[in-house]
């Protein structure tokens, strides 16, 4: 229940970053995107509803939230804000929003529920997939990190199975 109320108290407070949407977002700013947005711009939502969606993703992936696997989201996070290829062209508010972080985790738990319900994962990817072909989705940042939250999965599970063979 801890953990509920942490998750809850993180998304209200991501709730008063919404006006600095602008400020936050990733976007070219004199030729370059500041130093600033690629730490902040996942914390940032380009609307009330935007942010809504994020927060009932968190709210349901509350149990799988961790602080080492929360810092490797936000690892990768920052790290795709690197890539040029990533910011869409015609976004006019640049690239904003928790859905990175969100996305890492529904990779996280796409393999526990490919043993339990094929369809589950599948209906993930296919909306990731869905997303690359609609306008000012920036489909990367949420491909990358479906994947790295799958690859991150098999890690986990290879250095607890290391660790437990250790002991």
């Amino acid at each position: 229940m801890k953990r509920l109320y942490i998750t809850l108290a993180a998304c209200l407070l991501m709730a008063f970053l919404i006006p600095f949407a602008p400020v936050m977002a990733l976007r070219p700013v004199c030729g370059g995107i500041s130093a600033t947005s690629h730490c902040l711009y996942m914390f940032a939502h380009a609307s009330l509803l935007h942010w809504l969606v994020n927060t009932w993703s968190f709210l349901v992936l509350h149990n799988v939230l961790r602080w080492y696997r929360l810092i490797a989201a936000y690892l990768l996070a920052v790290a795709i804000s690197f890539v040029p290829a990533t910011v869409p062209a015609g976004s006019p508010a640049g690239v904003i929003g928790a859905s990175v972080i969100t996305t890492f985790f529904f990779g996280f738990i796409a393999p526990y529920y490919w043993h339990r319900n094929k369809s589950i994962p599948l209906m993930m990817a296919a909306l990731i997939i869905i997303g690359c072909f609609l306008p000012n989705i920036a489909a990367a940042y949420h491909a990358v990190p479906f994947v790295g939250g799958l690859a991150y999965w098999y890690i986990e599970r290879t250095l607890r199975s290391i660790r437990a063979y250790l002991n």
